[in-house]
């Protein structure tokens, strides 16, 4: 449960305007958020989530490989410690506490951001060190498209992605399904610069997402989401000498409803959701076969009361209730959760400065969770420059295999909880051709009660609160754009530079204290520089990634590396149709590198696309 923008605010005149509530924005304030534009979403039609995020924001993406799992470290956090939301929903798996972006097309979204920084008392547990935030909300009244994707690569992909919407005055529906099947054979060096071929981990990705919006009156709406997966992939051997036999299978269905009204002073959303996820791990080497299930019902419910021009209230709960069976467990554990939420934004000297502040206070039936509150503020000190400022508690509740797990779960685990806080600037300044566009971030974040598994008794391991771990650096973020006509440039650049220690633990004869976390870069830049004139574009990516330690007493480590990458993309558009078509190179310079130990990644490979869109817009009669 979260705070809302309401896009349309006090119009009362609705018949084709799209009624819609989203979880970000306006109570949001105070932190570094970036929006990835519908021109980026386009070009990286063909991806992932996780090459999205790794290209053009400043998060460090902890990828095992092509196909391979790819989770989050957002500002000295773990996957832990990164919330993913869908229309609003954590999708975060409650047996792991993260989720696989390799898995996640980005095909399928209409919009996706970064909320940076804690806000637990806005999305509640895991949104410790930021959010990503995904939706698919399709207008009403646009007519009627189609959009076929077709790609491959050098590793012998095949990925196809087809999305059909029929958009009306009152209604509208979209279909999109997606399937990719890759041998993933690349090739890679091992530790002694030798040239090897990665041949034991192909993977198929198959998915349908199912959207139904209607206007149910002059000021509500009702929308539908159905999301199904089926995901197949072998998991390669650390050692390529060996031989893998190990397999995984990911199955989920996803389902969402959600009712919005927007008054002219009072703007209502209740929404309720049901996932469940399938996982089985195979390895007939070892005789081992592992199926586990999880599900989740989520009920909710958001309200805003404008009593003010400058004043609104934000007031809702939250109610989730999620469970598992698996092999490792004994019956079938569950966790219950329910939520209160109030919060209050307010305006002050013409718009220039906006407060707001949020409480949440949370029951949990494993363990007492702390009561969560956020206060941030943003400031116009000049029409081109924002001064922002936030302070958060925040908290992550134990997963179910954390409290569960046989052998070595433990029932008694603490929620990690803490506080946060930021503070950054903005500035914004288009000149004629130009737009100039800088900003920067310091943040701070202590954690307590940072679970970490250790061995125990008979080597099996269990989690312990026995850590504190202090997080803190910086950010920046450049762009420079210029346009004439036709013609047209554009460079960024993103910066971060991360300190996470830890400052205590309870841990015997531990040689961490004031150590780095482990897969946590100190130094991170991201880069890019477009080109382009009429409808042809040239985009080349450039990635360095600082030391990683892969010991907790930081006496091993991963060396830097540089990646970078081209792509052209041109289009032939046509009055109905519009043809596009790509070519990229990845890892132009054939750079040797490993994001993590043990999974070598691919030398410089290529991709080659083609994107087919119709679009018949419904005419617009003339009544004057």
């Amino acid at each position: 449960m979260a705070c809302y923008v309401i896009k349309a605010q006090d119009t009362t005149t609705l018949k084709e305007v799209d009624i819609v509530i989203e979880k970000s924005g306006k109570f949001s304030s105070g932190k570094k958020n970036q929006e990835l534009d519908s021109s980026l979403l386009s070009l990286y039609r063909y991806k992932t989530i996780n090459d999205l995020l790794s290209e053009n924001t400043g998060i460090f993406i902890k990828n095992y490989g092509p196909g391979a799992l790819s989770t989050t470290a957002m500002r000295g956090g773990s996957a832990y410690h990164s919330a993913l939301l869908w229309n609003g929903f954590n999708i975060q798996n409650p047996m792991l506490g993260q989720s696989d972006l390799s898995s996640l097309p980005v095909f399928l979204f209409d919009k996706a951001g970064v909320e940076y920084g804690g806000s637990s008392a806005l999305w509640g547990s895991g949104a410790v060190s930021g959010s990503i935030l995904l939706q698919n909300s399709s207008p009403f009244n646009t007519g009627t498209s189609v959009l076929l994707n077709v790609n491959t690569n050098s590793f012998g992909t095949a990925n196809v992605g087809l999305a059909a919407v029929y958009s009306k005055k009152k209604w509208v529906l979209s279909t999109k399904l997606y399937g990719n099947h890759s041998n993933n054979t690349y090739k890679f060096k091992n530790d002694s610069g030798a040239v090897l071929t990665q041949n034991q981990a192909p993977y198929r990705f198959l998915g349908l997402l199912q959207e139904f919006k209607v206007i149910t009156g002059k000021r509500s709406s009702l929308a539908f989401n159905v999301w199904l997966n089926a995901n197949e992939r072998q998991i390669p051997p650390t050692d390529q000498v060996l031989v893998s036999k190990s397999y995984q299978y990911d199955k989920a269905a996803r389902g969402t409803i959600s009712w919005n009204y927007n008054g002219p002073r009072l703007q209502s959303v209740i929404r309720g959701a049901g996932f469940i996820e399938q996982i089985d791990y195979t390895d007939s080497l070892i005789a081992l076969y592992s199926k586990s299930q999880s599900k989740t019902i989520v009920l909710e419910n958001e309200n805003f009361l404008n009593y003010h021009t400058k004043h609104r209230l934000h007031f809702g709960f939250n109610s989730t209730l999620s469970s598992a069976t698996s092999d490792n467990y004994l019956g079938q554990p569950g966790l219950n959760r329910f939520s209160v939420l109030l919060g209050h934004r307010s305006l002050f000297f013409d718009h220039r400065l906006q407060t707001s502040a949020s409480i949440r206070a949370e029951y949990f039936s494993a363990a007492a969770l702390p009561v969560t509150g956020n206060l941030s503020l943003d400031y116009f000190i000049l029409p081109e420059l924002k001064l922002q400022a936030n302070a958060a508690r925040i908290y992550r509740q134990p997963t179910l295999n954390e409290l569960y797990w046989q052998p070595g779960g433990n029932p008694q685990l603490q929620p990690e909880e803490g506080y946060t806080y930021e503070a950054g600037a903005i500035y914004t300044k288009p000149m004629k051709r130009y737009l100039i566009s800088i900003g920067g971030s310091v943040y701070t974040r202590q954690i307590n009660n940072w679970v970490l598994w250790v061995p125990g008794p008979s080597a099996i391991s269990s989690p312990q609160n026995i850590q504190e771990v202090w997080s803190r650096g910086t950010e920046t973020d450049w762009k420079l754009r210029y346009v004439n006509r036709e013609f047209g440039w554009q460079l960024t650049l993103n910066s971060t530079y991360v300190l996470s220690t830890i400052e205590e633990t309870q841990q015997p004869n531990s040689d961490t204290k004031y150590k780095q976390l482990i897969y946590t870069p100190r130094y991170l830049f991201v880069a890019s520089a477009k080109v382009w004139y009429e409808e042809t574009s040239l985009t080349f990516f450039q990635q360095y990634t600082g030391y990683r330690y892969t010991s907790s007493d930081n006496t091993h480590w991963l060396d830097p590396y540089y990646v970078s990458s081209i792509r052209l993309n041109y289009t032939y558009p046509q009055k109905s149709i519009s043809l596009v078509v790509f070519l990229a190179c990845n890892n132009v310079f054939n750079a040797n590198y490993r994001v993590v130990e043990g999974r070598p990644m691919p030398l410089r490979n290529f991709e080659v696309g083609i994107s087919l869109l119709t679009n018949h817009k419904k005419k617009i009669e003339n009544k004057s």
